[in-house]
């Protein structure tokens, strides 16, 4: 019997249409051949840092672990759907490794198969779509799982190295600072956020400086053109003396036309992908990559979404054609198919997977129209890297008045449209009259133009996407900047989560689309600074993801990466401990008065909010608020809640006695003491201690 193991239900499902496995029991399909069975994601994780060391003190710091210890996620859904596995895998003689074909798939199941002792013969599904096709491809060509554990180390090494410099850093700024601040460090979110910083920091103290122009507006066949001088002018009396010699008439004295020809674009990675939907249609990088993952997933419309990769496997020539006449009229797949345009196709930058392509399943009518809008682009950047070049006549002439030259004029005509007939931004013609060298034309007006130098602007999801590929770097050109990607800060996967938990964290707000450093967040980049942590480098976190690239490839071993890991984690440690004493944000809620007295001042301590008035002898005030309850660090957000409405929003994260996790609201009785509110259909005698 072969065991199965999918990351997730629907795709167990998918598979056992797929396999005609038909028999449904608890947690499985299965038949004479399959078992099939699935995880909800991260069944398996590491230990909590308390398994080590359950009184930690900065005394204590680092916590390095000689052996990562494993343990089941929190969950009593998660407990009985891992026995089920366990259980199944004592039935079977073989097992198939059916998640995620990327890091984070390999390491889902890896964990399973490790934490449960398993030593059943291995085999892997490799797929990049969920059709009917590719699963049935992927199993008439199962590989070897062992194949696969480079990638594996990869992950391990990534999920261990995120541990020891997350939580030990994190731990010690959190335990040096005297303010009471709970905070988060970690090798992928602190530099992220030290870019929101600095970036937000050039804009706001960007001091412009003003610059001038002559623009001379001509007419010809009754038609106004705007003539743009050579030079700018940092003052104006030189503009002046230069205009001052402009007489009423300009010459033509050159007429140059040049074809440039525009190549067809790279398809489709994740990054790019956000980045793209947030220029149009201003989402966000997590719901871009939610959609993706549902056009995958549920509707088979996209291949893999989680892709660091623009370019196709060389034998996918014959994919190409047919997902291009399934998703086409016959006249725009002849015209395609006639073009034989090799770019998109390159064995050696396939990494994982290759760019998000169409599937080629066209049944459309059950998307929404946010997961439709995200179709298109990959559909129209899919034809258009498959279409011809772009060819353009870009016109440049050049005027003279009296001894003052140059100035110019630039129209472009579009001659061959070919891949820009499905770009967003497509280009328009600018249809200019014929100029004659020698050519006498008046001056209708003349004008000395203030500008002024434009700041860099802020960021959003988009333009932080981009700096995170290429590790803060600003790079405008696309396919140099897709080879510098290697060394970016996280991965395609994880970006846009690592924007959420910086917001989740307030440490970033949004305004509209612009991403906003907080004061918390502003102050926290400044210590680390202060205290010089590396962990706050872009380039630094760039080079770790690079090497855990290596890890995979097979250049570079998981035991070395671990040794350079500890040993930053303990110079690490001692920095951020230094950070932690810089601290100087105050959590001051600006809420200056008791909502139980309303006499005293609400102030926050290294563990509590409190009443100034707690040692007042004629109005003794006992109101406080623990900033940790049931082994939930309590937001600043849910503090101002609970002071200002009585109630917080639902939160999750809670630990009872048993060491159970629930999710409740907090809420003043009477007397102003904080006690848990459940939803309706829920009931806990929990009472709310320190």
């Amino acid at each position: 019997m072969k065991l199965i193991i999918t990351e997730k239900p629907s795709v167990a499902k998918d598979i056992a249409n797929v396999l005609n496995v038909t028999t449904k029991g608890s947690g499985f399909y299965s038949s004479s051949e399959y078992i099939i069975t699935y995880a909800f994601g991260h069944l398996i994780s590491l230990e909590n840092i308390n398994y080590y060391n359950d009184n930690i003190s900065l005394d204590s710091l680092p916590i390095i672990p000689d052996v990562f210890k494993l343990k089941v996620t929190d969950d009593p859904g998660i407990k009985k759907q891992l026995r089920i596995i366990k259980d199944l895998a004592k039935k079977s003689t073989s097992i198939i490794n059916a998640a995620d074909a990327g890091r984070e798939g390999e390491l889902i199941f890896r964990y399973i198969y490790d934490y449960l002792k398993l030593d059943l013969p291995m085999k892997r599904l490799w797929i990049s779509s969920l059709t009917k096709e590719a699963i049935k491809k992927g199993f008439q060509n199962l590989e070897n799982g062992r194949d696969y554990d480079n990638l594996y180390y990869s992950a391990k090494a990534r999920s261990e190295a995120d541990w020891l410099i997350g939580l030990n850093s994190s731990i010690a700024i959190s335990k040096a600072n005297t303010k009471g601040l709970f905070l988060s460090l970690g090798r992928v979110q602190t530099p992220t956020l030290a870019l929101i910083v600095k970036r937000t920091f050039n804009n706001k103290n960007f001091k412009p400086v003003d610059y001038f122009n002559i623009n001379l507006k001509i007419s010809k066949d009754s038609s106004f053109y705007n003539l743009s001088y050579k030079d700018k002018f940092d003052q104006k009396n030189d503009a002046q003396i230069i205009l001052e010699n402009i007489t009423t008439k300009v010459n033509v004295t050159d007429v140059i036309s040049k074809e440039k020809k525009e190549t067809t674009p790279l398809l489709f990675d994740l990054s790019s992908l956000q980045m793209e939907a947030n220029k149009i249609f201003g989402y966000s990088a997590q719901d871009t990559l939610n959609l993706t993952q549902a056009l995958y997933e549920k509707h088979k419309a996209l291949t893999y979404p989680r892709t660091d990769s623009k370019y196709l496997s060389d034998d996918m020539h014959q994919t190409v054609h047919n997902t291009i006449k399934s998703i086409t009229t016959i006249a725009i797949s002849s015209a395609i198919k006639t073009f034989d345009n090799k770019k998109p196709f390159n064995n050696n930058k396939v990494t994982d997977h290759h760019a998000i392509i169409p599937t080629g399943n066209e049944n459309l009518s059950s998307l929404k129209e946010t997961e439709l809008n995200i179709y298109n682009l990959v559909k129209n950047r899919f034809l258009a890297a498959f279409d011809e070049p772009c060819i353009k006549n870009i016109t440049t002439i050049t005027f003279a008045s009296s001894s003052v030259e140059p100035f110019t004029l630039k129209g472009t005509v579009i001659k061959v449209i070919g891949w820009r007939k499905f770009s967003n931004s497509k280009s328009e013609d600018v249809i200019l009259p014929n100029f004659r060298i020698g050519e006498e034309l008046p001056i209708i007006s003349k004008d000395i133009i203030t500008k002024q130098t434009t700041p860099p602007p802020l960021l959003n999801d988009s333009s932080l996407l981009k700096l995170m590929e290429t590790a803060g770097k600003e790079i405008e050109d696309e396919e140099l900047a897709d080879a510098l990607k290697e060394k970016g800060i996280g991965t395609p996967a994880t970006r846009a989560s690592t924007i959420e938990i910086l917001i989740k964290r307030e440490f970033v707000s949004r305004d509209k689309k612009h991403l906003i450093p907080t004061k918390l967040g502003i102050d926290l980049i400044k210590s680390v600074l202060k205290a010089k942590a590396e962990i706050v480098s872009p380039k630094l976190t760039g080079e770790w993801e690079y090497k855990l690239k290596l890890i995979e490839k097979g250049e570079l071993s998981y035991k070395e990466f671990k040794t350079n890991v500890n040993q930053f984690t303990r110079d690490l440690t001692v920095k951020t401990i230094n950070a932690g004493k810089f601290m100087t944000y105050d959590p001051d809620l600006n809420l200056p008065i008791c909502p139980k007295c309303k006499k005293g001042k609400v102030k926050s301590s290294k563990k509590s909010f409190y009443c100034t008035s707690y040692n007042d002898e004629q109005h003794k005030c006992t109101f406080t608020i623990w900033k940790n309850i049931a082994g939930k660090n309590i937001s600043e957000t849910a503090i101002k809640q609970l002071i200002t409405k009585g109630v917080t929003s639902e939160i999750k994260g809670f630990k009872s006695k048993a060491g159970k996790s629930f999710s409740a609201k907090l809420k003043f009785d009477a007397d102003f003491k904080v006690n848990f509110e459940f939803a309706p259909n829920k009931k806990s005698k929990f009472k709310s201690k320190k």
